[in-house]
């Protein structure tokens, strides 16, 4: 936790275990731990041929904890529902990385996380309990310490950050940010040492922050030192192909394109697979500049992508993770116009035939036998 004066944490106190993910290469899908699945649920996962889950939670909303008057305290519910939830895919055989979808001080513009380190103490103490309960689970293997930290939102960057991405060029924090709870680096130096004091093997998973999870934000995030830390970045694009049809409140920010009219296609005049082996470099540049490793912890198309290449997509997206030895887990069982299991013409049961995403996935799948 931190106490009284912020201090710069250098590689020296972090722990030495270096085997990512205790040696698994992980090939995967995401699950939401309050979907609670079944054992059976969790062996049909494996029965596809998927190693390992990211499970996420929603810090307040699961009952992971409360907050009052502005102030936090840890509750016992989500716990013991995560523990339900992973005893249940250790009998299935899966590992498991814990992801922190949601957090209440992070999320909105303008989040309290990112104004006063008074709340970095309240995440830092919730991460501090997550590794002490779970860092000895025998499915647990790493860390997602926290998603899509858009803590460039709400400030006076945002509008410069948004126009630099759109033209695919650098950014960087202001030296104003340093040591201040906006410093995103510091904070991912922190959590870090907060979990090496309990658990020293577990994997941590950091992603890069500012733009809603793209590679771009691989760009301005240095490694922290750890040895047993792994790097992230989400895939999407391009948006208006992999979001078409989206009614989500997200889906309707600005930051999404405009619907063309139709089902767009893929590949299309203004993006096929060297645009996603460009946009996918970004995040291999990154890996090679500092030696770390990478996890793929986000991507699919959607439901109505079968029929206009979303097969293609994935074969192109999977391909080049692959081939660079990338860890990775598909979006999501729990989002049925995510999921493999489900078809456009119905969101509520499996089709009877395997769709075209799920045939895909599966080929990729089979590397972990």
């Amino acid at each position: 936790m931190l106490i009284g004066v912020l201090v710069f944490i250098g590689p020296a106190v972090f722990g030495q275990e270096s085997a990512l993910f205790r040696g698994h290469t992980l090939r995967g899908i995401a699950v939401a731990m309050r979907k609670n699945c079944s054992v059976e649920e969790y062996e049909k996962m494996r029965a596809w041929g998927g190693n390992s889950l990211r499970m996420v939670f929603d810090a307040e909303r699961d009952k992971f904890i409360e907050i009052k008057k502005g102030s936090m305290r840890l509750r016992p519910e989500g716990f013991a529902a995560m523990k339900t939830a992973l005893d249940r895919a250790h009998e299935a055989h899966l590992v498991v990385v814990l992801g922190m979808m949601k957090y209440p001080w992070r999320d909105k513009p303008g989040g309290l996380l990112w104004s006063d380190f008074k709340y970095w103490n309240d995440y830092l103490t919730l991460w501090t309990e997550l590794a002490k309960q779970f860092g000895k689970h025998p499915a647990v293997v790493g860390y997602d310490v926290m998603n899509e930290a858009d803590w460039v939102l709400g400030s006076s960057e945002q509008s410069k950050l948004q126009s630099i991405i759109a033209v695919g060029k650098d950014w960087t924090p202001p030296i104003m940010w340093n040591n201040t709870p906006r410093d995103y680096q510091l904070l991912m130096k922190q959590v870090t040492q907060t979990i090496r004091a309990v658990d020293n093997h577990t994997t941590i998973i950091i992603q890069g922050a500012g733009c809603y999870g793209k590679v771009y934000n691989l760009r301005w995030l240095t490694p922290t030192g750890d040895s047993n830390t792994i790097y992230s970045f989400h895939m999407y694009q391009p948006v208006e192909f992999t979001h078409y049809k989206k009614t989500t409140a997200l889906a309707n920010e600005e930051h999404y394109a405009q619907q063309s009219p139709g089902i767009p296609e893929y590949p299309s005049k203004t993006f096929g697979a060297s645009d996603v082996t460009a946009y996918l470099s970004i995040a291999d540049d990154f890996a090679k500049r500092y030696g770390v490793s990478l996890y793929l912890g986000e991507f699919a198309p959607c439901v109505y992508n079968d029929g206009h290449g979303s097969g293609r997509w994935l074969t192109d997206v999977l391909t080049y993770a692959e081939a660079h030895h990338w860890h990775w887990a598909y979006w999501s069982y729990s989002v049925p116009d995510r999921s493999p299991e489900y078809g456009a013409d119905n969101l509520h049961e499996p089709t009877t035939t395997p769709t075209e995403r799920m045939l895909v996935l599966k080929q990729f799948w089979k590397n972990n036998l």
